[in-house]
C-alpha cells in the first residue's frame, strides 16, 4: 500500500511539474515548434540518466540484502517446510 501511495504521489508531482513547465514555456514562445514538449522530454531524459545509476546501485544492494530470505521462502518445496506432509 505504501508503494502504491508513493507511486501515486510521484506521478502527481511529475504531472503538475510538467504542466507548470509547459505553461511557462508556452507563454514565452510563439513558435510553431512544440518547444515545451521538447524541453520537458529532454529534461526528463537527463533526469533519468542521472537517477538511474544511483537507483540501480540501491536496487542491487537491496537485492543482496533480501535475496537469502526470498530464496528460502520461495524456492523451498512445500513438503520440506515446517514438517508439512
Amino acid at each position: 500500500m505504501v508503494v502504491a501511495l508513493a507511486v501515486g504521489l510521484g506521478g502527481a508531482i511529475g504531472a503538475l511539474s510538467r504542466y507548470g513547465l509547459d505553461s511557462a514555456i508556452e507563454r514565452r514562445t510563439e513558435s510553431v515548434f512544440p518547444w515545451a514538449t521538447f524541453v520537458i522530454n529532454v529534461s526528463g531524459c537527463l533526469a533519468v540518466g542521472f537517477v538511474h545509476p544511483k537507483l540501480r546501485w540501491w536496487l542491487r544492494a537491496s537485492a543482496k540484502r533480501c535475496a537469502p530470505r526470498a530464496w528460502r521462502c520461495r524456492c523451498t518445496p512445500r513438503a520440506k517446510v515446517a514438517g508439512a506432509a
